[in-house]
This record gives structure tokens, sequence and C-alpha cells, in this order.
């Protein structure tokens, strides 16, 4: 059995980046993001669920992420705030190894906000479908339906873009 409370420090320093990365290409908002995800890390702290492994807390942490950021942009102001959003602004401190990197992840914000996180979750989560399928609270050939949307719009949104 895994305690997430015992563990909690080791949870936050190994997660925060992915989580956080993950939340800002979902939020496209660098403070919504952060709310988001010290909303999931209080919720992990007041949770007092035995987890069978780190993996398990791991998905139980994204999962209470994900569905706090679906809330948050479920309100109705937040609808509002989205059209006004500049979602080519990638703050500094969000980790990329190239580039190329920041242009898929602004290729990303253009996206639907379904087809965002099956791809933020498969590809820079490296998450499996059935995985996902979970965290999302969706059907598996939904997931693979929305992953091949989703490629097909940012090929061709890129292809656009750059003329590649």
């Amino acid at each position: 059995m895994y305690n997430a409370q015992e563990n909690y420090e080791y949870m936050v320093d190994t997660y925060h980046a992915p989580l956080y990365r993950l939340l800002y290409g979902y939020c496209r908002n660098k403070q919504d993001a952060e709310d988001c995800v010290q909303t999931a890390y209080l919720k992990l702290w007041q949770c007092k669920k035995q987890f069978l492994s780190e993996v398990h807390a791991k998905n139980w942490l994204y999962q209470v992420a994900v569905n706090c950021a679906r809330d948050l942009y479920r309100q109705k102001w937040s609808k509002t705030e989205l059209l006004t959003e500049d979602i080519s602004y990638i703050p500094e401190d969000i980790p990329f190894a190239t580039e190329d990197a920041v242009v898929l992840f602004e290729g990303l914000a253009a996206l639907r906000e379904e087809y965002r996180m099956v791809i933020l979750l498969y590809y820079y989560e490296e998450y499996s479908v059935k995985e996902i399928g979970k965290i999302m609270d969706v059907k598996e050939n939904t997931v693979t339906t929305w992953l091949a949307r989703a490629r097909e719009q940012l090929r061709s949104g890129l292809e656009e873009e750059y003329g590649a």
C-alpha cells in the first residue's frame, strides 16, 4: 500500500513540473494552471485513501487535476475569458527541450480542449489509451477517436502554418 500523505513531498517534487505543464496546456493560462495544481495537491494532502502503488496515486492526482481544470472551464465566466486569452504566450517556467517542442505546444493550443488533453496525456505524460479513458472518464474508443482527430488537426494546422 502507498500512503500519499507520507510521500507527499516526494509526490510534489516528482510530479509538479509535468502536472503544471499538462494543466497549462489545457488551461492556456498560467494562473488557472497554478490554481488547479494547487487544488490537486491540497486534495492529495487531505486524501485519507491508501493507494495500491505510487502509479495509482499519480493517476489519482492527475485525474483530480484534470477534473479541476474541466470544472473551472465549465463555469460561465471562463468561456468569455477564453476568447480573449493569448494562446501563443508560453511562460518561461514551462520547460521545453527544443524550439520544435515550443512550436508543437503552441499548435496544441488551437485544438479543442478534449483533443488537447488526450494529446498532452498520451505524448507528454505517456499515459496509455486505457489510462487516459479512466482519467478523463470516457471510453477507450472515444480516446482513440479523439487522438486520431487531434493528430489530423495538428498535422494540418502545422502544415498550414509552416508549409511542411
